[in-house]
């Protein structure tokens, strides 16, 4: 089954704007006050840089066209997140790299298409797990 049409897009951010805060009658300044910001679902990107995201009513995303550097080297690929959690925070375990008492060795196994809770009834995965416990 290919789940690559999940990871199109995926949120990484916003853009705000500030919301009126004057209260204009004293009912008013009893009642809970308004948010300070809100998500400005008009805003645009700027003609004049690269696209490295979207931009949809003021949500920022990422999807599997946009760059993303790999910890650690000079590569940079074509990803998303997994649909839950966005590219790069998926990448903080490569930051592990020699670290810790025991100098960390970090592997990293991407698969593609692969969802973030489904993950695990994934056969590519049970498969990779299989190899690195030492049973394949």
């Amino acid at each position: 089954f290919d789940h690559s049409f999940l990871f199109s897009q995926f949120q990484v951010g916003a853009i705000y704007q500030r919301t009126p805060s004057v209260h204009r009658s004293i009912q008013n300044a009893l009642k809970r006050p308004p948010a300070l910001y809100k998500v400005d679902e008009d805003a645009i990107l700027d003609r004049n840089v690269p696209k490295r995201h979207q931009l949809s009513n003021g949500l920022i995303l990422e999807t599997k066209n946009t760059p993303q550097s790999i910890y650690g080297s000079n590569i940079s690929v074509m990803k998303s997140g997994d649909g839950t959690v966005p590219y790069q925070s998926l990448q903080q375990c490569r930051m592990w790299q020699g670290k810790g008492v025991a100098k960390c060795d970090v592997t990293v196994h991407e698969i593609d298409g692969a969802e973030h809770r489904a993950i695990l009834n994934d056969a590519r995965f049970h498969k990779i797990l299989l190899i690195i416990l030492g049973f394949e």
